[in-house]
């Protein structure tokens, strides 16, 4: 078994800390979550601090099979109930926030198959089913996976399964059984969890995250000044938080908020852009999703390309 897991590790070049037995519950050190390994799988919490857990199967080399589970806390949803979490996201998380999402983390050829919701353990759950294209030290491969989204109050909990596209429907339904069996818990480390670091705002000439890209880190009455005086094609809130982006100076005229990564922006013209905050609004987490959930896909992905 030890053999086993060196070698499995060693083909995805992931470090890791420590080992948990297949086919077992595994529970999460800090009691973020649990959830059931496969049989004959390797689960390891990595040394990568971003990652709380990662899985791969008997056959990662050849047909891949890597889950991962991310955590990223989110204290100012902490009040908010789970019915207005649910009643707020599920109008939010559709079809065109994941598009937007996946291409705007750097991923090529995306296609969503599916997106959707259900109710698991007392609230809702959100999944995307996508393939996409990434380059990895072998050249291009073709991924496909799914991701389930569990929005709890004060946590995002992310679970990514990912395998090269021809190859998916071989691992489907020991994918669905880790997401079957995850269960998202509230604990005690939300709130000693640290506030996110203030996000920034990317925009892009190209309309698909593409093109002559400027990064705005603080309020901008003036946009012209800083030599940004094209048409915007797309625009990327990075890290959580909402903007609002206005076509006059000083926060004047037709003025838009962003909560994530928005495409098809194509002749807008921005004057002034600062950061919107309201602490009561659960929505400006979105954008903090859009960024978690294209890295994790994108990360799980590049590991198979190895």
């Amino acid at each position: 078994m030890l053999r086993l897991l060196s070698v499995a590790f060693a083909l995805i070049a992931f470090g890791s800390a420590t080992a948990q037995a297949d086919g077992t519950r595994y529970r999460d050190p800090e009691g973020r979550f649990n959830l059931t390994v496969p049989t004959g799988w390797l689960a390891e919490k990595p040394v990568e601090p971003k990652i709380a857990l990662l899985m791969a199967s008997p056959r990662v080399a050849e047909i891949g099979g890597i889950c991962i589970v991310m955590v990223t806390p989110v204290p100012d949803t902490k009040s908010a109930t789970q019915a207005e979490l649910d009643a707020t996201f599920s109008e939010i998380f559709t079809r065109e926030f994941w598009t937007a999402a996946y291409q705007a983390s750097g991923l090529k050829e995306v296609t969503i198959e599916s997106t959707g919701a259900k109710d698991q353990s007392g609230h809702k759950v959100y999944f995307v089913v996508a393939s996409a294209t990434v380059e990895g030290e072998k050249g291009s491969l073709k991924a496909k996976s799914k991701q389930v989204l569990h929005a709890i109050p004060g946590s995002f909990q992310f679970v990514n399964c990912t395998a090269k596209f021809e190859s998916y429907a071989q691992l489907e339904t020991e994918f669905e059984s880790i997401f079957d069996s995850y269960d998202a818990k509230k604990g005690d480390f939300i709130v000693r969890a640290p506030q996110n670091a203030p996000s920034v705002l990317a925009l892009y000439s190209g309309p698909r995250f593409d093109g002559i890209t400027r990064v705005v880190s603080q309020d901008t009455p003036n946009l012209p000044m800083l030599g940004w005086t094209g048409a915007t094609a797309s625009v990327a809130v990075q890290g959580y938080g909402q903007w609002e982006v206005c076509d006059g100076l000083n926060y004047a005229g037709n003025c838009r908020l962003f909560l994530a990564a928005t495409q098809g922006e194509r002749g807008m013209r921005i004057g002034s852009v600062r950061r919107y905050i309201d602490a009561r609004d659960p929505r400006g987490a979105a954008s903090l999703v859009s960024a978690t959930a294209g890295e994790a896909v994108k990360t799980s992905s590049e590991r198979i390309a190895r």
